[in-house]
């Protein structure tokens, strides 16, 4: 296949494009040129901000079976890119959030938020403003016209995490410092980058489309983290109040994913307790 990837370059991004390299499929990456890859000659670079439509339409002037967009983030992007390529792609497959949803007891499931439904709204704050550019960029590609794919996926962790979440609770735990949690037995969905890479991989080659929630299947409270890391650390994590700095994944409620839709179509993500441990081991400071 020729696939189309927007933000390949880096954490769960160029993962995916390795394991398409290594599948036989013939990669494509847009880029802005700004960080360098692994890759060489094995794929073609397309260089240009998503941003600037002039610029996008002056490189994407080719077919693609599948195109996979890392960074869709509004309406106006999805629009853009589908505009550019309609008549000249097979599939698009979107890389969503959990934060689509609004929080409630118990797991989410899918039709929790339904893209076809999506009614705009105003954001009120920053996290408001990430969900709603989500939310419309789905609802822009629900009525495309075109086969869509969309993986909606929590918090990813990996030892190659630009943004270091979950390296920040292991290095307070370690430093014995403290972070605010609002709720220490709130439950949370985690993914690791190597199985987001797998789940991509899947909706493109198994031609699934549809929305499909992607995590590991179980979900643990903030608390259980704290343990976990603090076993692998060999300190003990002290939770902090509201005066200390708050923690990424401090959440007031539960806010976990069912995935079972993407197990019935045949995708697993191995349990949390066979991975996660392994991972703060090797972003532990030594």
């Amino acid at each position: 296949m020729k696939i189309l990837m927007i933000g390949g370059t880096r954490f769960f991004g160029k993962r995916f494009v390795q394991l398409m390299l290594e599948q036989g499929h013939t990669v494509s990456v847009l880029t802005r040129g700004q960080t360098i890859d692994q890759f060489g000659s094995r794929i073609t670079r397309l260089v240009a901000d998503r941003k600037d439509t002039t610029a996008l339409r002056r490189v994407l002037t080719t077919d693609y079976d599948v195109v996979v967009d890392n960074i869709l983030m509004s309406a106006q992007e999805a629009r853009e890119v589908v505009d550019i390529l309609k008549d000249r792609i097979g599939r698009f497959v979107m890389t969503s959030t959990l934060s689509v949803y609004d929080p409630k007891p118990g797991a989410i499931v899918e039709d929790d938020f339904i893209a076809t439904k999506y009614v705009p709204k105003t954001p009120t704050h920053p996290g408001e403003e990430y969900q709603q550019g989500k939310r419309a960029a789905e609802h822009a590609l629900s009525q495309a016209g075109i086969p869509v794919s969309v993986m909606r996926i929590p918090i990813i962790v990996g030892p190659d995490d630009y943004t270091q979440r979950l390296f920040l609770h292991v290095q307070a735990t370690q430093n014995e410092t403290k972070l605010y949690f609002p709720n220490p037995d709130a439950r949370f969905s985690y993914l690791h980058a190597q199985d987001a890479a797998r789940a991509l991989c899947w909706l493109c080659t198994q031609k699934q489309v549809g929305t499909y929630n992607i995590s590991a299947p179980d979900a643990w409270s903030l608390r259980q983290l704290m343990e976990c890391i603090s076993l692998s650390v060999g300190k003990d994590f002290k939770f902090g109040d509201s005066t200390e700095p708050p923690s990424p994944f401090g959440v007031p409620e539960d806010y976990f994913m069912n995935t079972e839709k993407a197990q019935a179509a045949g995708f697993q993500v191995p349990a949390l307790a066979q991975w996660l441990l392994r991972l703060i081991d090797e972003i532990k400071v030594k």
